[in-house]
C-alpha cells in the first residue's frame, strides 16, 4: 500500500512529465538573453492574472540573481497604471 507522501511525490513526477521542456527552454534562452543585452521585460496579466504578473516580476527581478550577470530588467506594467495608462 503506498503512503500519502509516494502518491504525492508520483502524482508530482507524472505532472513533471508533461511539461514542455523544449518550450521551457526557449522561454529560459529569451530571459538570459535579455539579461545579457539588458533588455527590458514587461509583464502584464489582466483581472487576477495582474496580481500573477506582479508577483512574477518580484520573483524575475529580485530572486534570479547570479554573480558577475546583471539582474534582469523586469516591470509588470499592472504595478503602475500610471506608465501603463500615458
Amino acid at each position: 500500500m503506498h503512503s500519502q507522501h509516494q502518491k504525492y511525490s508520483a502524482d508530482v513526477q507524472r505532472t513533471l512529465d508533461l511539461l514542455p521542456w523544449a518550450r521551457i527552454d526557449e522561454m529560459v534562452d529569451v530571459l538570459q538573453s535579455a539579461r545579457i543585452n539588458r533588455q527590458q521585460i514587461f509583464i502584464i496579466g489582466n483581472g487576477g492574472s495582474a496580481a500573477t504578473a506582479s508577483h512574477f516580476a518580484c520573483d524575475l527581478g529580485k530572486n534570479i540573481v547570479v554573480p558577475h550577470l546583471p539582474r534582469l530588467r523586469v516591470q509588470s506594467l499592472t504595478d503602475n497604471m500610471s506608465f501603463f495608462s500615458a
